[in-house]
């Protein structure tokens, strides 16, 4: 009964987060920045709350301390995950563009002036929908005037900064292509 009640639980909170959009857009002066919003915090402190309430159940209810001590150690493990709404963000102005991951992805961060850029693929994979019909994360690769590739790898941040990129891309005079990847059958 505890494991069902659990899984409920847990499934009901990823459920209602799915509901809300979990990123912002800030304009400061000419500068666009994406980030992670409060949501996204509150339903990190939210699943731990949940997780502490689980485990005082098993220990007090349940007595079983070993599974109280289980819930408990799950909160630092949802900590690792704060690493991601701390540190990644896009930011786009009419000059550079600013990606910054968390570690250990940290070598996908990038200042890349949009002049340095000589094409671009816009790279959409398929995602599936937990509770929803299946959405696309956008990632991009581009090719910059000395020959090198810069990959920017999809993620949730850099999906909701797509118009912007796209934007500026497109007025700077950046060819874009596009590549589509389904979900494998």
């Amino acid at each position: 009964m505890f494991k069902l009640a659990f899984t409920i639980a847990f499934l009901f909170l990823l459920w209602l987060q799915s509901l809300f959009t979990q990123t912002e857009h800030v304009i400061r002066g000419d500068v666009h920045v994406f980030r992670y919003n409060g949501v996204a915090w509150f339903f990190l402190a939210l699943i731990a709350l949940v997780l502490v309430a689980f485990a005082e159940v098993a220990r007090r209810l349940l007595k079983d301390r070993g599974l109280a001590l289980i819930c408990l150690l799950m909160i630092p493990l949802m900590g690792l995950t704060s690493l991601q709404l701390l540190y990644e963000r896009v930011e786009v102005s009419a000059e550079l563009l600013v990606r910054r991951r968390e570690p250990p992805h940290t070598q996908f961060n990038v200042d890349l002036p949009w002049k340095e850029i000589q094409a671009a693929t816009k790279v959409e994979h398929e995602k599936p929908g937990l509770f929803a019909p299946s959405f696309y994360n956008v990632g991009y690769e581009f090719i910059l005037r000395d020959g090198q590739r810069q990959e920017l790898p999809s993620n949730t941040v850099l999906t909701h900064a797509q118009e912007e990129v796209d934007r500026v891309l497109a007025a700077h005079g950046i060819p874009m292509a596009r590549r589509k990847i389904p979900i494998p059958p």
